[in-house]
């Protein structure tokens, strides 16, 4: 009992260090917290505005009455294909003839 009666008083300031410590880390975790919902809300408002511009491009192309502008607009700015490609697809037209469709119904 000697020994634990020795070292009573260091226990004590070690219990409330540790409480201290303890309650310094929950307060980051909280901060840490926060943060994360704030990011996340960011992201969740990005993604709403992607989504928005998407559905307005694609309801801009189901606007476009020409099959084949529709087609070449949607290869080239939706799929990502060259003009080339475009023109391959499309077959008999031009990859120069495919921008200026493309470019009579983008620009106006």
């Amino acid at each position: 009992m000697k020994e634990m009666l020795k070292q009573y008083r260091g226990w004590k300031f070690e219990k409330k260090d540790l409480e201290r410590r303890l309650r310094e880390e929950e307060k980051r975790i909280e901060e840490h917290k926060s943060n994360c919902r704030k990011y996340r809300a960011s992201l969740e408002r990005t993604e709403r505005k992607i989504d928005d511009s998407l559905e307005q491009v694609e309801e801009y192309l189901s606007t476009i009455d020409d099959s084949i502008a529709r087609a070449i607009i949607r290869l080239r700015y939706v799929d990502g294909l060259s003009w080339n490609d475009v023109a391959a697809r499309i077959g008999s037209i031009l990859p120069d003839t495919c921008r200026k469709i493309a470019s009579r119904y983008i620009d106006g």
